[in-house]
């Protein structure tokens, strides 16, 4: 007779399920708050400015002060506001608009003091310094506009900068302000030989965008893929951006060809919704999309379902399909298309858990699965940690998909397993929950009622 042995071990919801791919979409529009716009981290060939117009600090002057009613040679737009001048502040801030109050706060980046900064970007928010001797027609800051409209670029440049004092921390870092005409915000940065980062208080400093003390975007880091939250206030941040690091909000208009590849599954499930995006667009405006579809990979038609603002759609088949897209750019007129991609048909066990529990987002935290052949123990499955069991600062995910990541586990009707589960906790005690176990005995790529093989409900966390 064929069996299956459980531990007492089984705590929570133990269950499969497909996550449908879905791709971020970005409309261009001008945003009304810092906090609505979207961010991108890229890596660029960095350009030192040259043929700029010199900001004339006075020679004394290279630590704690500002130069204001800096052209930017167009009306800019931020967070709802139109501009036509800048300050440039040397503790690593640029304000929009003629700003004389922000320029001596330094130490800490305090939010509380964007009152002052902002509307202001923030390159490195810190105790800067600047080399007093570069003062003059060899200003080591210097702004420049280039382009015609309506796709003109201003750029702020601040070379060599350092920390105060200059004397013992020289320049480390050269960081760009890029203002796009379009209304996105770029700041470039290149390395330098000077090894001090963000102040000689060893502080940190603010990277981001604001525009006041309760409207702003920071970074968690100077990483190559930071995140930019506008809830968590960051001004901590050390280490110097690598050479020709990208930190952009907004999205540049298109003036080239475009070029780009579709990103997506190479395998979905029948009759399931997928998603199909392109990369390396999500920094641009300004496109048209045509796609196409073929069930042979050579005869093609024109897609008629739904196309994104950023290009992207969602399809549902039941036999293997090629996608292909003709992406043209608005203001040059330039046009490419893509190579084609195939989309298959996934085996049946990537296929789970329809209208499961699992992808709600709720549930209790499993630390660690695990599969044994009984009675010999032999371990088929060993994934996660589960200690500590509580108080385990992991236990933060209710689910995570491992179709793809694990390899399929052997289990054969003559034989006996145990299957185990152990839920872990943030906190200092379990929650109360349920523990299923299914097997897909007819493999038809969804867990059906009569497959549920274990079904334990408690009112209070199992003993391990």
């Amino acid at each position: 007779m064929n069996t299956l042995k459980f531990t007492q071990r089984i705590r929570t919801i133990f269950v499969l399920s497909i996550l449908s791919l879905l791709i971020p979409v970005v409309t261009m529009a001008q945003f009304p708050t810092a906090a609505s716009y979207p961010f991108t981290a890229s890596q660029k060939t960095f350009n030192y400015l040259s043929g700029g117009t010199p900001v004339s600090f006075s020679s004394s002057n290279w630590d704690d002060w500002y130069v204001s009613n800096i052209p930017i040679g167009f009306t800019f737009t931020f967070a709802g506001t139109a501009y036509t001048t800048v300050t440039a502040v040397t503790n690593g801030v640029m304000s929009f608009g003629n700003n004389t109050t922000g320029y001596s706060w330094y130490y800490g980046a305090p939010q509380s003091y964007l009152q002052n900064n902002g509307p202001c970007v923030m390159a490195c928010w810190h105790d800067g310094s600047g080399d007093a001797t570069g003062s003059g027609a060899a200003s080591p800051v210097s702004y420049l506009t280039t382009g015609t409209a309506p796709n003109r670029v201003f750029t702020l440049e601040f070379k060599n900068w350092g920390s105060y004092p200059w004397s013992s921390y020289p320049g480390w870092i050269t960081y760009q302000y890029i203002l796009y005409e379009g209304g996105p915000i770029e700041i470039m940065y290149q390395q330098e030989s000077g090894s001090t980062t963000f102040g000689s208080t060893g502080s940190g400093g603010a990277i981001g965008i604001a525009k006041d003390q309760s409207d702003w975007q920071t970074l968690n880091n100077t990483s190559a893929n930071p995140t930019s939250s506008s809830t968590l206030y960051t001004a901590s941040v050390s280490g110097k951006p690598a050479s020709g690091q990208s930190y952009l909000w907004g999205q540049v208009p298109c003036t080239g060809t475009p070029t780009t590849s579709i990103s997506g599954p190479d395998s979905v499930c029948p009759n399931k919704p997928f998603g199909l995006g392109l990369a390396g667009l999500s920094i641009y405006s300004g496109f048209s999309f045509q796609w196409q579809t073929s069930t042979n990979g050579t005869s093609w038609a024109n897609w008629t379902g739904t196309v994104s603002t950023s290009g992207n759609i969602t399809d549902v088949i039941s036999a293997p399909k090629w996608y292909r897209v003709t992406v043209t750019c608005l203001a040059s007129g330039q046009s490419y298309t893509t190579a084609p991609k195939q989309v298959n048909i996934a085996p049946f066990y990537y296929c789970y858990c329809e209208g499961s529990k699992a992808t709600s987002g709720a549930g209790l935290d499993i630390g660690n699965v695990s599969v044994l052949t009984a009675p010999a123990n032999q371990v088929l499955l060993n994934n996660g940690n589960a200690n500590p069991f509580l108080n385990n600062a992991n236990a933060t995910q209710a689910y995570t998909d491992f179709r793809k990541t694990l390899p399929a586990v052997p289990m054969y009707h003559d034989s006996s397993y145990y299957l185990q589960a152990t839920q872990t906790s943030s906190i200092a005690s379990f929650a109360a929950g349920t523990a299923a176990i299914f097997i897909d005995y007819n493999r038809n790529g969804k867990f059906d009622p009569w497959e549920r093989v274990l079904d334990a409900v408690t009112n209070q966390a199992l003993p391990n």
